[in-house]
């Protein structure tokens, strides 16, 4: 496996592992949304363009969301978000 690879599967479990947190409320709204953007330069500098694309959407729609909504409904609304991200992970 290249380093490049490692990386990225690095990445992935990242994801995985931090959607499940904020699901759960183990972590925080501003720790989530910093790794998914951090996620979002990372990949970007690997390419994978559907991934990298992907990870766009994502935190666009987290920018937007949070600017748009708060407590609960935030919440809420980032299980959508959380929910799309999984299922083109792991399709």
């Amino acid at each position: 496996m290249s380093s490049d690879e490692q990386v990225y599967v690095e990445i992935i479990q990242t994801l995985r592992t931090v959607c499940e947190q904020y699901r759960a409320q183990i972590i925080s709204w501003s720790t989530f949304r910093a790794t998914m953007f951090e996620a979002k330069t990372s990949l970007g500098d690997l390419g994978g363009s559907s991934m990298r694309q992907l990870m766009i959407w994502a935190t666009d729609s987290l920018e937007l969301l949070e600017f748009a909504l708060a407590g609960d409904e935030l919440f809420e609304e980032t299980l959508n978000v959380i929910a799309e991200i999984e299922a083109r992970i792991w399709e």
